[in-house]
């Protein structure tokens, strides 16, 4: 299974091979499911350049391409991205973990009077090289804390509208009869989708409250 892997090694890009015997490691996804559980010994992958920098260390990658044995390995691998070349992991360390890429650009909160922190925040595609294919910006903002700091992330008006707007269609489509039901919530954007959609559907909303009124 391992030897059909075309994997590079980050620090020198020579193919990968895999290494004597076996080892006993554990996967993230084997720690979040099971953390006290034993692994079991498995192969592995090692860098066999022997002028590579970190091929005479403990350093070795699982079929993912997930590096274990040296948390200075960065330092030694190209764009500081532990992965091998060709793996799923090099391409989640873009996307997901964002390494060796631009995560946020602040802008100053003057801009809006100091009452919420915006930014910019970056979301990545890349390819199982560690090449970044497409990127994708989006405003995010900060709002502050008790003590005034900018630290709880904020929310968009227009996110909850999305999704208050799929949830109605779908009520609409299977009529159900809490179309028009108010939200728990009664904060101003669900107040205002409520609104909005009374007078989008003004008659449905007139049939919905004769409805009731007959049922009671």
């Amino acid at each position: 299974m391992f030897e059909n892997l075309d994997y590079k090694c980050p620090a020198c890009k020579t193919k990968l091979i895999v290494g004597e015997g076996t080892k006993r490691y554990e996967t993230l996804c084997e720690h979040a499911i099971d953390p006290n559980g034993e692994p079991p010994e498995r192969q592995y992958l090692v860098c066999p350049n022997y002028k590579c920098a970190i091929s005479s260390s403990d350093v070795f990658w699982d079929w993912y391409g997930s590096a274990y044995g040296s948390y200075k390995l960065s330092k030694h691998c190209i764009n500081g991205l532990t992965s091998p070349f060709g793996s799923i992991e090099r391409k989640n360390e873009i996307e997901i973990y964002k390494r060796g890429v631009t995560r946020k650009t602040m802008l100053p909160s003057w801009i809006t009077f100091n009452i919420f922190q915006l930014y910019i925040d970056y979301h990545y595609t890349a390819d199982t090289d560690g090449n970044v294919i497409k990127i994708r910006r989006s405003l995010e903002f900060l709002k502050k804390d008790d003590k005034g700091r900018f630290l709880y992330g904020g929310s968009w008006w227009w996110g909850t509208f999305k999704y208050l707007w799929k949830k109605f269609k779908r009520n609409r489509k299977y009529k159900s009869r809490n179309e028009f039901k108010k939200s728990f919530n009664r904060a101003f954007v669900y107040r205002a989708f409520e609104f909005i959609m009374k007078v989008r559907f003004f008659n449905s909303y007139r049939k919905s409250l004769k409805n009731k009124n007959e049922f009671n």
